[in-house]
């Protein structure tokens, strides 16, 4: 037994030193989480340890080696090398690592997991399904569900009384989510039971072992999924989805419906390329996912910003009077000019970028000749997206709500802003999430306004079981109605 001791501790030294027998510097891994037993240690999420590494390590190393239990990372901490890997070289950097799976794990079969061909012919045919005159048309559904909200909230909340916002923005956008993409009207804002609510929550489900291996398996360790069996989502919730959409189809062919929503456009894809219900299905799934956690997340840390900062609310206020038509609605030309919403709604995605930490997975020998470093097939690189996001060297002043800095061209194209990612991966539907958040915000603020319950001095801690950034605990703010000055 003893000799079988050391032969293992000596194996894990070995594997530690990985990095260094490359010639890239690492940092000091400890068994069993390697650079990241912070999580346990001090109950970090993923994603603030990434950039925790990245904040300690940029100055200092242009990439830096790093394990992930034993799994060998890079983090990519200069912005100039990044653009390169995710434009210039993306060639190279294609890969999500994510092991879909057609025939035993249907739904993984999205876009978000799919490489190679795959990706490039999905990506072809669902680029359209996003494009601004797509999202225009769209936009009367969420704006529907927007005022849906503000009646909610008339109804149900008296003076000074608290609303608690996270979890009304999450029904908010599973209403408009599920509108768009399955056609079903579901209304969890009145009814937060509703089932799609039920089901979007239990794929983030972060308590149980499963759900957190799953979320493991779906980002930052794909390869527990290709070796443990672990699909995307548990088989109740995938035959829930394909029998949906099966219902869905055979409903609007049998009664000649057409409606002007993502459904409709991925049941063309039928006749035009051959797909069956489970494709349909999940890529209909996963612009649910991404449309109703990521927005809600997104909203909910923009009023709270708005909240600590009744000058900056008080400010939007005005612009939604501005632009609010004589019966209290507003158009779609009219938000897309709303430059201090875009700018509230971006400052949040940079202070608070739900989806904090990417990765990419080497497809091919890259060769860095200014660091005479070579990345080889199938190693893996972790982006900190929320280490750039913070970092005083880009944005001054980091952890301050600063819309204004978005408006006074402090942020320029060469600044590391990356909430939806860079270069051919990119997020196809920012466009379509930053509407809702915005509706959502205007479906909160155009008759009420609102206060911090607690003193605002400290910032929200983050969730520590999940992928996303989040806030750990529910958010409760003090609302009271207002007076609309229209101009």
């Amino acid at each position: 037994i003893a000799i079988s001791l050391i032969l293992l501790i000596l194996l894990i030294k070995y594997h530690f030193n990985y990095w260094n027998r490359r010639g890239i510097p690492q940092l000091k891994p400890a068994f069993p989480l390697g650079d990241y037993n912070r999580i346990l240690t001090e109950k970090l999420p993923i994603a603030v340890t990434v950039a925790k590494i990245y904040e300690e390590t940029h100055r200092k190393y242009p990439i830096v080696g790093t394990y992930c239990t034993l799994h060998p990372i890079l983090i990519v901490n200069d912005f100039q090398l990044l653009k390169k890997i995710y434009v210039n070289d993306f060639q190279c950097f294609s890969s999500r690592g994510c092991y879909p799976d057609e025939v035993n794990d249907p739904l993984s079969a999205n876009l978000v997991f799919t490489d190679g061909e795959d990706w490039k012919r999905m990506r072809q045919l669902l680029t359209p399904l996003f494009t601004p005159a797509k999202v225009k048309s769209f936009y009367q559904i969420m704006n529907d569900t927007s005022k849906v909200l503000e009646n909610h909230i008339e109804k149900n909340f008296r003076n000074f009384e608290e609303i608690e916002i996270l979890n009304l923005c999450g029904r908010f956008m599973t209403d408009i989510i599920a509108s768009l993409a399955f056609g079903i009207t579901v209304n969890s804002i009145d009814n937060p039971h509703e089932k799609f609510r039920q089901i979007g929550e239990s794929v983030f489900d972060i308590e149980s072992p499963m759900g957190v291996l799953r979320q493991l398996g779906s980002s930052v360790l794909p390869a527990l999924k290709k070796y443990f069996k672990i699909y995307f989502v548990s088989k109740d919730v995938e035959n829930f989805m394909i029998s949906t959409v099966e219902n869905l189809i055979e409903y609007r062919e049998k009664n000649q419906i057409y409606r002007q929503d993502l459904m409709q456009l991925l049941m063309n894809f039928k006749e035009t390329e051959n797909f069956n219900v489970a494709q349909i299905t999940a890529q209909a799934f996963v612009v649910f996912l991404a449309g109703f956690e990521s927005t809600s997340i997104t909203a909910t840390y923009c009023m709270y910003e708005l909240a600590k900062h009744p000058e900056l609310q008080e400010k939007l206020h005005s612009e939604i009077d501005q632009h609010l038509d004589n019966e209290g609605n507003l158009n779609y030309d009219s938000i897309m000019k709303m430059n201090f919403l875009d700018a509230c709604v971006n400052e949040t995605l940079r202070k608070h970028p739900p989806i904090s930490l990417t990765m990419r997975k080497c497809t091919q020998p890259y060769h860095i000749p200014e660091l005479n470093v070579t990345i080889n097939k199938d190693e893996c690189l972790f982006v900190p997206i929320m280490g750039f996001h913070r970092d005083p060297d880009f944005f001054p002043e980091p952890m301050r709500f600063k819309p204004d800095r978005f408006l006074n061209q402090e942020v320029g194209s060469d600044t590391p802003f990356q909430p939806f990612a860079l270069g051919p991966r990119y997020c196809i539907a920012s466009q379509l999430g930053k509407i809702m958040v915005k509706l959502c915000l205007v479906g909160y603020l155009s008759k009420f306004k609102y206060e911090s319950s607690d003193d605002g001095t400290e910032e929200l801690k983050i969730a520590q079981k999940t992928m996303l950034i989040k806030p750990d605990k529910e958010i409760y703010l003090k609302i009271s109605k207002r007076i609309c000055n229209k101009i």
